[in-house]
């Protein structure tokens, strides 16, 4: 085609293109473009929360959530909870609230549990309605906050902290299901120390020893075995966890030691990942609600052992570590030649009575 008939032909699809733009704004109402789009239907219940969702706030405002409504509600409906942080029902006095006489407010008290620094309160309402029965129109209602501070994230008190855990143990990175079980159970020395140690079901246990100082975490060494068969590695100096508070993208690293019965550690790698919010789906009469362990801190750990007479385990693990609670969840790869294990151990919660 010659350059003058391709300018024709370009001159015939624009010519076309605005006769056919022109007729679709002639059909929308071109002769008022400013007009503005239909807007969304406005709340049909007015609510009010304190906290402000999103605020953050200091300690002593987190006692208690308080919510607000502009029409009579039907108090079942706040039972339909959808998904909520672990630090909620783990501070929540009573379920129901505590609702004044025409049901227009109510008072979750979180005095169970001590409020933790540096938490995220999340809760999503999923079928709030008004006293005759009217659904609320926005969609789930969410109430969410964070309080101010660093948070604990290896907890020595409260007692509850310390309570028995159940962890549900997979070695298929693929799959979801539950090969095993473990108890975690925590046990302090003097007012810094915590001894981690995991019961399996058959039998089997092991255990690390950790400092938890004001600025930092510390791993001082782990055991192995029960009984008289108890094997302790000690480091003659601390490894270094994380600094506190723990910030994303920062790492720290420590140089190689061995422990009293030979076995090296050869290198040393702890960073700071971005937090997650890993969830455990329970039942509560007859509804899935998702329990979040929200904005857990996330630490991503390299490191080379080497036992006395054996050959060098590359590991690779990452720990998720939850404020008041502390390890809620851990991930443990480990390459020792071309042998290569993959476990994944997880807190499976259920609901406080």
């Amino acid at each position: 085609m010659s350059s003058s008939l391709k300018r024709v032909a370009r001159s015939v699809d624009l010519t076309g293109r605005g006769v056919l733009l022109g007729c679709l704004m002639t059909l929308i109402g071109c002769d008022n473009p400013s007009e503005p789009l239909p807007q969304p239907l406005p709340p049909n219940i007015q609510i009010t929360a304190e906290p402000v969702p999103g605020a953050t706030v200091d300690l002593a405002a987190a006692d208690s959530v308080v919510l607000a409504f502009d029409r009579p509600m039907d108090p079942q409906s706040l039972r339909v909870v959808r998904r909520m942080s672990f630090l909620l029902p783990l501070s929540i006095v009573d379920f129901e609230g505590r609702w004044n006489q025409d049901h227009t407010r109510v008072v979750f008290e979180l005095t169970r549990y001590p409020v933790q620094p540096g938490a995220h309160y999340d809760a999503l309402f999923n079928g709030l309605r008004t006293a005759d029965g009217e659904l609320f129109n926005v969609g789930p209602y969410r109430v969410h906050f964070r309080t101010r501070g660093i948070p604990d994230l290896m907890p020595v008190t409260p007692d509850e902290a310390r309570e028995p855990r159940t962890f549900c143990h997979q070695h298929d990175s693929k799959s979801t299901e539950c090969e095993s079980h473990s108890t975690l159970r925590i046990e302090t020395v003097g007012s810094d120390l915590l001894w981690i140690r995991w019961e399996g079901d058959a039998g089997d246990a092991t255990g690390e020893l950790f400092r938890r100082r004001p600025r930092s975490l510390e791993w001082l060494g782990f055991e192995t075995g029960t009984g008289e068969s108890r094997h302790q590695v000690l480091w003659p100096e601390p490894v270094p966890l994380c600094n506190l508070p723990a910030v994303r993208g920062t790492s720290v690293t420590a140089a190689s030691r061995v422990a009293t019965d030979g076995t090296r550690l050869d290198t040393w790698k702890a960073s700071v990942a971005a937090p997650e919010s890993p969830s455990h789906s329970v039942q509560l009469a007859g509804l899935a609600v998702h329990l979040a362990f929200t904005d857990a801190t996330v630490l991503d750990i390299t490191y080379a052992l080497t036992p006395p007479g054996e050959t060098t385990a590359q590991h690779r693990e990452r720990w998720w570590l939850y404020p008041g609670v502390g390890l809620v969840r851990r991930e443990v790869r480990v390459q020792r030649g071309d042998v290569a294990t993959f476990e994944l151990r997880r807190f499976t919660p259920g609901l406080p009575d």
